[in-house]
């Protein structure tokens, strides 16, 4: 997978230096670091991102470069994963509003500076605030964004002893048009670990219907 990311590499500097094609550079940039990712070099995929920004500052790939590296930063699980997840959200949301982007850029980053927030263990009523904030300002617009951010509120409810009102959110997500695959697996999951909550020794069919639901996603 190194290699073919070496060449994806090889070949969106070319694009942009002697083609001068940048839309296709930009999108080789992507896709090399996406390589890199997927194949746990992530010091790899990090730095073809940085490449690409300094080498393309206005690409209109940058918020899905934003993405892929915080999503790895948080993967990780660790202080230092979460502390770089935390700062590069920062630094999207700084970016999204003193260059103009459309105004969903900046509501994104906000969204991934509070999964950072509370994977570093913050306060889940200050969590849950957050992420009604998040809906409120994404319904409409950005559905995915909305639902996505949904899917946190009704996870952290449920850890809460909120378990019925997260059941009612991960529903309305199943329930309704937005057809993002990450949402609804969430959603799917939530209900699952909601109704694994319902079951005891005398009354074991919430355990099959929290089976039913996991093996949907």
């Amino acid at each position: 997978a190194n290699k073919d990311a070496d060449l994806m590499l090889t070949e969106a500097r070319n694009q942009f230096s002697k083609s001068k094609d940048v839309l296709m550079a930009q999108l080789g940039y992507l896709e090399c670091a996406r390589l890199f990712y997927a194949s746990g070099n992530d010091g790899g995929g990090g730095g073809v991102l940085e490449e690409l920004h300094t080498s393309i500052p206005d690409a209109g790939v940058l918020p899905d470069g934003y993405r892929m590296k915080f999503e790895n930063y948080l993967s990780q699980g660790d202080a230092a994963g979460i502390g770089n997840a935390k700062l590069l959200a920062q630094k999207y949301s700084t970016e999204a509003t003193t260059s103009a982007w459309p105004t969903g850029f900046a509501v994104e980053a906000d969204f991934f500076t509070a999964l950072a927030d509370g994977a570093a263990g913050g306060d889940a009523k200050a969590f849950q605030a957050k992420m009604r904030d998040i809906v409120a300002k994404a319904q409409g617009g950005m559905p995915i964004l909305a639902a996505r951010a949904n899917v946190q509120l009704a996870n952290s409810l449920r850890m809460t002893g909120g378990a019925d009102q997260a059941a009612e959110i991960y529903q309305a997500i199943l329930d309704g048009k937005t057809n993002d695959e990450n949402a609804r697996a969430g959603a799917w999951l939530g209900m699952g670990y909601v109704a694994m909550t319902k079951g005891d020794a005398a009354n074991r069919d919430p355990f099959r219907d929290a089976l039913m639901n996991f093996l949907r996603v």
